[in-house]
């Protein structure tokens, strides 16, 4: 049996303001997800898109119309990333897809890095 440590913190990372999500799997790479709060879509679909190939991501929708929630689902399809609509009640629209923690590009392995020491500094 895998002993799991999950660690969630608020930080700054590649310039947006995230919730992020780091989880520890005895012997395995750490999974990290980052959840970034937006009022509209062009803006959500910016900050989100800063985490493409680092991390499990997630946009979360402030008080949307109803044409915005779908064109967000659209986009939350076609580019990969999880999304949720806060609306007086927080509603996930979509989960975001699996990453892929064996891709051994340097930028990620850098990102990873990045998170790990906001990590510490927020222990």
């Amino acid at each position: 049996m895998y002993e799991v440590d999950v660690h969630t913190f608020a930080t700054q990372l590649r310039g947006v303001e995230v919730l992020c999500t780091v989880e520890n799997v005895e012997g395995e790479e750490p999974v990290i997800g980052v959840e970034t709060r937006a009022l509209d879509v062009e803006r959500g679909l910016r900050a989100v898109s800063r985490f493409a190939g680092y991390c499990q991501r997630t946009l979360i929708l402030a008080a949307p119309s109803i044409e915005d929630e779908q064109w967000a689902g659209v986009l939350a399809s076609y580019f990969g990333f999880g999304l949720v609509v806060d609306d007086r009640q927080r509603r996930q629209i979509m989960p975001p897809p699996e990453m892929d923690a064996g891709n051994d590009a340097e930028s990620r392995r850098r990102f990873v890095q990045r998170v790990l020491q906001n990590l510490d500094a927020a222990s």
